[in-house]
């Protein structure tokens, strides 16, 4: 097992060595994990990227440093820096480089199902049962009963469970639609368009009775092996959609979207000293008279005047200004 992880790894870092493309390589700790394994190989245009995916952070003793010295950035599960020894162990890793930054891989997995939702309109999921609302589902359920759909959704803890259903209801615009904690087992769940599995419960509805799923029309899987081979080909044989979706699309806009904020927008930040007046750029907030440009460090565009309080002042003639400051 150990072997064709190393054999693996290896095969991916030299795929992105031999790129010319932004190389990013990904530490990511999931629950439900039975061994490490290399995600695939992701690219777009302007990047590629590979990486770990692990239960736990032991799998840093697999890797050898020496291997990554062409990876321009690591991005590491946020889930490392909560817990201080595994951050320790990872700092200690990584030797003090400056190249590496926290993110939220759950957050990717969230947004796939929201999207592929959103684009899939031709169902009409009014209840959907969201089975498992740890990070995921908890977000899963916010986000979709915004959206107007009538929630359902199981919890182990039902005390924290009712805790989540009160506060999605006192919290957010209600639409005359349905929040809910449900017992499974009490429920008939035939009445629920859309199943959502985000536990890592195995074969969690491998007991149920295949006719109860007459009403369903997806089944999306984000937890870990939820679903029985078995189950999976009577689903099938129904004619229903069973997805586990992809968060390629996500990571590489993420990606792409953070390295060119490290790239483009960072280095606007800031407040300088040019000619008579002050300048800032990138939201820096500045203070009364303070010149609002488009870069401090070369500017090319006058936006405004600070006004001291996070607006600008409106009886300036930007254009005048610019003229005169940039001529």
């Amino acid at each position: 097992m150990e072997k064709e992880f190393k054999l693996n790894l290896k095969n991916n870092i030299k795929e992105l060595n031999n790129s010319r493309k932004v190389k990013v390589f990904t530490f990511i700790i999931s629950s439900g994990i039975y061994k490490t394994y290399t995600s695939p190989v992701r690219e777009d245009t302007k990047i590629i990227t590979t990486g770990v995916v692990s239960s736990k952070i032991d799998f840093l003793k697999l890797l050898n440093l020496s291997e990554f010295k062409l990876i321009n950035y690591f991005f590491v599960d946020i889930k490392i820096k909560n817990n201080s020894n595994h951050n320790k162990k990872l700092l200690n890793f990584f030797q003090n480089q400056k190249n590496f930054f926290y993110f939220n891989p759950t957050d990717l997995t969230v947004e796939s199902v929201l999207q592929y939702l959103s684009v899939k309109n031709d169902y009409i999921l009014n209840n959907i049962l969201i089975l498992g609302t740890g990070n995921i589902g908890s977000k899963l359920s916010i986000k979709l009963y915004e959206f107007g759909h009538n929630i359902y959704f199981t919890k182990r803890n039902r005390r924290l469970g009712k805790i989540l259903e009160s506060y999605i209801d006192q919290n957010f615009k209600k639409n005359h639609n349905t929040v809910k904690l449900i017992n499974i087992k009490k429920n008939n769940i035939e009445k629920f368009d859309c199943i959502i599995l985000c536990t890592t419960k195995k074969n969690l509805l491998s007991s149920l009775n295949i006719n109860l799923f007459k009403g369903t029309k997806l089944i999306i899987e984000v937890g870990k092996n939820n679903l029985s081979k078995t189950l999976i080909k009577k689903l099938h044989e129904q004619k229903m959609e069973i997805l586990r979706l992809s968060i390629t699309n996500n990571l590489l806009g993420f990606l792409n979207t953070f390295i060119g904020y490290i790239k483009n927008e960072m280095p606007k930040i800031g407040r300088k000293k040019y000619k008579n007046s002050f300048i800032i750029s990138g939201g820096f907030y500045g203070l009364y008279g303070d010149i609002v440009v488009d870069n401090f460090k070369n500017p090319k565009k006058v936006w405004g005047v600070a006004d001291g309080n996070g607006k600008f002042i409106k009886s300036i003639n930007n254009k005048k200004l610019e003229k005169k400051l940039l001529k």
